[in-house]
């Protein structure tokens, strides 16, 4: 996403994306323990979240052990797996993080910012933004809306 005013593009530069593919600007970000995050007021009105698979978000929720997942990444494209812990320590990057989601599956480049939704209810649970060790972590989704003071579309 990167720094606030940084125009987005969806598809992305990298992947075939024009100045006519500009989508939004970065708002606002935030980097705590709890969240590595960002977001961008969407161009145009957006009524609903829609998934990739043609359903839409219908809440949020907090991760639990042992929660199904899916999630669509720009890399890895759709994703299923378990949270395997939601209070996942360590260091990404040089900074320290706590009280992660640690999902079954890789996260890879490209896929941070991707929603982690429970794929049995559709209820967004965390936001990826890292890898470790094979193994997808995400922000969990209420601390992420609180830290940029925001609300899904559903």
């Amino acid at each position: 996403m990167g720094a606030v005013g940084n125009k987005l593009l969806s598809p992305a530069k990298m992947d075939g994306g024009t100045n006519d593919d500009y989508i939004g600007t970065v708002k606002d970000t935030a980097i705590t323990t709890a969240v590595d995050c960002g977001y961008a007021p969407l161009r145009g009105k957006i009524t609903k979240f829609k998934l990739k698979d043609g359903t839409s978000v219908t809440g949020t929720e907090a991760a639990m052990q042992g929660t199904l997942i899916k999630f669509y990444g720009r890399t890895s494209r759709l994703v299923t797996g378990v949270v395997q812990s939601v209070d996942w320590a360590g260091v990404v990057d040089g900074k320290q993080f706590r009280n992660q989601i640690l999902i079954s599956v890789p996260a890879q480049g490209g896929d941070s910012g991707s929603l982690l939704v429970n794929r049995e209810n559709n209820r967004a649970i965390g936001l990826i933004f890292a890898d470790s060790n094979g193994h997808g972590l995400a922000n969990p989704i209420h601390d992420v809306l609180a830290a940029l003071d925001v609300q899904i579309a559903i």
